[in-house]
Parts: C-alpha cells; structure tokens; sequence
C-alpha cells in the first residue's frame, strides 16, 4: 500500500529571508522515522520535523552549510556537510531510516559507523530554453518502479531519478513498484511550477512526496493547490 504524504510548507521556518547572492536551500523529509530534528551550521532550526514534509527556503550567506540529523526516538544522529554555488536554489533530501551496520565478522576489529541518513541535492534552477513543465521522478526505493503513463513505460531503478518534460499542468502519473499500481496526481491552477515527486519507504510502506519546487520569483515552495 501506498502512502502519499501531505504537502506542507513550514513558513514558520523560514530562518532568514533569501537575499540576492544567498542560497535558498529546501530540506524534504523522506526518512524512514516518524519525525527527526535538524540543525543548520550550529542552529536548531528543525527540532520538530515531521516525515513526508519540508521546509520552506532557508537562507544562508555560506556557500559551506553542516546539517546535523538526529532520530530523536532512538538518539542516533549524523552530520553532514553540503557545498552550495552562489544564489542557488535547491533541495535537499533527507533519507535513510538510521539503521545501523550490521556487526562485523567475529574476529574483526569493529569500527564505529555512522547511521543510516543521507542527503541528496536536487537542482531546482529550469534549463536555459526549456518549455512546458518537468516533472522528476526520484526513487529513493530499493526496487525499481515503472511509469506506465508515457506513450512507453519508462523504468528508474532504485537509487535512479527520471526527468520528463513538456507535462500539462493537470495530469495524473500512473507508477508501478512492487506489484502495486500508485497514481500520483499533478494539479495546478495559477502558478504553474516544475515538480519533484520523491519515493521512499517511511517504515511502514513505500510512499511519495510532491514538492513543487520555486519559480524564479519566488523564495517560496508552492503547496499543492
């Protein structure tokens, strides 16, 4: 069974606002916890943030940004450390479930070893020319999932991400993984936004989130209308 998040924009959150020259960072939560807290370059921006959800844009004047993550039920944390060009605007996918590697063999020396969370930046500046919507599918699964909508199913291995391009800006994206068939639908009224629509396991079944990403007038996500 499939679970689609609900789209949220911590408006809240906006620590301080984007200014020309600054990053617009959005963080996505697609771990497999219920909620985790984030910290940015020593501040506890995040101390509450919900699975399936994100953030809205996050300014900051460095282009060198440590992000340290924790599972507050279990108090497994990491911290990891992005690099972000000048006036960039992107997301940021926080993903794993905090699992910790499995014990080494008998007779091995044991290493300490970070948990289970990453980061993946995804580029939300639109291509230079670039016309009609791009819809990115990102699977974050281990198992590969079809898109069966286009005129030939198209397939994105685990880990693997699928752009299509020229999409209306209503339509329904009809995915296959595992033997289930999950329909994602895109619907959009007036501000009309590229969208990333970000698969993952949230620890009790595969699920997605639609994050539609800022427009270039824009310091702010769009919410599903």
């Amino acid at each position: 069974m499939f679970i689609a998040s609900k789209l949220s924009v911590f408006a809240g959150w906006l620590a301080l606002a984007p200014t020309v020259g600054a990053q617009a960072v959005y963080l996505i939560n697609a771990t497999g916890v219920p909620e985790i807290a984030v910290s940015v370059s020593g501040s506890a921006l995040y101390p509450r943030f919900p699975q399936g959800l994100y953030t809205a844009g996050s300014a900051t004047d460095s282009g060198t940004v440590r992000y340290q993550i924790q599972d507050p039920r279990s108090g497994r944390e990491r911290t990891l450390t992005m690099a972000f060009p000048p006036g960039a605007r992107q997301a940021l996918i926080v993903h794993g479930d905090f699992s910790l590697p499995t014990a080494p063999a008998r007779g091995r020396k044991r290493q300490a070893a970070p948990p289970n969370v990453r980061l993946l930046p995804l580029d939300c500046a639109r291509p230079p020319g670039a016309t009609g919507l791009r819809y990115r599918l990102v699977n974050l699964l281990p198992a590969p999932l079809r898109l069966v909508t286009q005129p030939e199913p198209l397939t994105v291995a685990g880990g693997g991400m699928l752009t299509v391009s020229g999409q209306p800006a209503v339509t329904t994206l009809t995915v296959e993984v595992s033997g289930s068939v999950m329909p994602v639908l895109i619907a959009q009224r007036r501000t009309l936004r590229d969208c990333d629509v970000i698969f993952y396991e949230s620890g009790s079944g595969p699920a997605f989130i639609r994050f539609f990403e800022p427009s270039a007038d824009s310091d702010a996500a769009a919410e599903e209308e």
